[in-house]
C-alpha cells in the first residue's frame, strides 16, 4: 500500500471521526418542542442556525416542470450557488465554499450534507461539476479537479499535472484516452499516465462531446470537429461565432453560440447579436437553426434531455419542447435579470437553481 494511499485513509478515518463528534454535540445541545400547529420551538442556538438556512435557491419538479418545490431547506444562506448536477438518485450543488449532496430517496424532504474534498483544509470555490464516464468531477479554485467517489461522500484529487489550466470539459473515449477543453486549446493523455500533449491550439474550447468516434468541441469562432481522435480538427461551423456548449442528446448534437454585441447592435439586428440554437443529425458536418423567432431569448446557457421532450435555459427562465426543438414554452421564469438559470436533469425530475452573474 503506497503512502500517499495510507494518508488519504488515516485523513478521512479522522475526519469522519471529527464530524461524528460534532454532529453528537449538536444533538446534546439542540432541543426541539412540536407545537399543535406545527411549528418547531428551539433553544437559542438552533433558532441562530435556523436564521442562516436558505430559502428559494433550489427547486425540484417531478411533473415536467408543471409544479415547483423549494427543497432549499438545510442549506446555509450563504453559500453562493455555481452549479448543479444530479445522476442515479444524488443531486450535487456547487458553491462558493464547497459541493452540498442530497441522496434522500424522493419525493421525501432533502437531506442536504456536506461533501469532503480530500487533501483540502479550506473553503473551496466550485466552478462547475461536470459529468464524466467514471464519476462526476468538480472543477475548484485553487485546487483543481476532484472525482466523486460514489456513496461516501467523499472526492479524490485528480489530473495534479493541470491543476493550473482553466480546465472546462473532460472526457474519456473508450480505449482509455483522455481528451480536456480548456481556455488555451485541447489536451490528450493516456488514462492515467499523467503526461498531456496539446493537440488543438486554437484558443478556448467550453465543451466537447463524442459520438460514433467523431469529437465536436464548442470554440471560440464555433464547433470544431475531429475524426482521428484528436490529431486534426476542422472547424464545421463558423457563422454564429464564438459557441457556448455543443450537446449530444440520442445521437443528435446541439451547439449553443455565445451571441453577443452592444445594445444599439442588439436593438438593430437582434438575429445577429442573439445566441442560436442549432441541431445536427449528421455527426456535425451541418447545422439546422432552431428557434429562429427567439422565444427563447437573447441568452441560451444549456440544454437537456427529460422524458417526453427537452429542457432549454436562458436568460427569460426555462422552457420545455416536445417537438424536438420546433417549439418551446417556458415553464419556469428567472427571478432576476442577473439570474442565469442552472438545470440538471435525472430521469423525471428536474433541478433548477439560478446563478447570480454580479453583471
Amino acid at each position: 500500500m503506497s503512502t500517499q494511499f495510507l494518508n488519504i485513509i488515516l485523513l478521512c478515518s479522522a475526519l469522519m471521526a471529527c464530524q461524528q463528534q460534532n454532529e453528537e454535540a449538536r444533538a446534546v445541545s439542540v432541543s426541539q418542542i412540536e407545537t399543535k400547529d406545527g411549528v418547531k420551538q428551539t433553544d437559542n442556538n438552533e433558532q441562530e442556525a435556523s436564521t442562516q438556512s436558505a430559502t428559494n435557491m433550489v427547486f425540484q419538479s417531478l411533473d415536467g416542470g408543471l409544479t415547483w418545490q423549494d427543497i432549499t431547506e438545510g442549506l446555509p444562506r450563504d453559500m453562493s450557488p455555481t452549479s448543479i448536477y444530479a445522476h442515479d438518485g444524488e443531486v450535487f450543488l456547487g458553491t462558493m465554499n464547497g459541493i452540498y449532496s442530497n441522496r434522500a430517496a424522493r419525493p421525501l424532504a432533502p437531506v442536504w450534507q456536506k461533501e469532503l474534498l480530500l487533501d483540502v483544509f479550506q473553503h473551496e470555490f466550485i466552478a462547475t461539476i461536470i459529468p464524466a464516464q467514471d464519476g462526476a468531477i468538480a472543477r475548484s479554485h485553487p485546487s483543481g479537479f476532484f472525482q466523486n467517489m460514489p456513496k461516501t461522500g467523499m472526492w479524490k484529487p485528480i489530473c495534479p499535472e493541470m491543476a493550473t489550466k482553466e480546465i472546462n470539459t473532460l472526457i474519456t473515449r473508450a480505449n482509455g484516452v483522455r481528451l480536456i477543453t480548456t481556455n488555451d486549446g485541447i489536451y490528450r493523455s493516456v488514462y492515467g499516465a499523467g503526461q498531456w500533449g496539446k493537440v488543438f491550439t486554437q484558443g478556448q474550447v467550453l465543451s466537447m462531446i463524442e459520438v460514433n468516434s467523431v469529437l465536436l468541441g464548442a470554440g471560440e469562432i464555433g464547433i470544431v470537429r475531429s475524426t482521428d481522435g484528436g490529431n486534426h480538427w476542422t472547424w464545421v461551423l463558423t457563422e454564429d461565432g464564438r459557441s457556448r456548449n455543443v450537446v449530444l442528446i440520442d445521437d443528435v448534437m446541439y451547439s449553443i453560440s455565445m451571441g453577443g454585441g452592444t445594445d444599439e447592435q442588439k436593438e438593430a439586428d437582434s438575429l445577429s447579436s442573439s445566441s442560436k440554437l442549432r441541431q445536427s443529425i449528421d455527426g456535425g458536418l451541418t447545422w439546422n437553426l432552431l428557434d429562429p423567432d427567439h422565444t427563447l431569448g437573447q441568452r441560451i446557457f444549456d440544454i437537456k434531455q427529460v422524458d417526453g421532450g427537452l429542457l432549454c435555459s436562458s436568460n427569460l427562465g426555462i422552457f420545455r419542447s416536445v417537438d424536438q426543438g420546433k417549439s418551446w414554452t417556458m415553464i419556469r421564469a428567472t427571478r432576476s435579470d442577473r439570474a442565469i438559470p442552472s438545470i440538471a436533469v435525472d430521469g423525471p425530475v428536474i433541478y433548477a437553481v439560478d446563478i447570480f452573474n454580479g453583471c
